[in-house]
């Protein structure tokens, strides 16, 4: 895929396409590494990974006693495009 190296201030910089960000759950930082004249993004861990059973665990060892942070709700299409990646 060709994108075209764009003027920012005093840098350079590129623009990323949605697909490509959204199919490696890109945030707000990459990771940037130079290796065989090459250029490498990588994503950084994803903000809300694991939590699901970070939740569970606290919950299996009582850290939430009464229950109000594990709660089951039918996930919407709100949820599948605007809060996860």
């Amino acid at each position: 895929m060709k994108v075209n190296v764009i003027k920012i201030g005093n840098s350079m910089g590129i623009r990323l396409p949605r697909l490509i960000v959204r199919t490696l759950g890109v945030n707000s930082q990459l990771e940037l590494t130079i290796a065989n004249e090459k250029i490498i993004l990588v994503p950084l861990k994803k903000v809300r990974k694991d939590w699901e059973s970070a939740f569970k665990k606290m919950n299996e060892d009582k850290e939430d006693k009464d229950n109000e942070l594990i709660m089951s709700f039918p996930e919407t299409e709100w949820d599948k495009t605007e809060w996860t990646w």
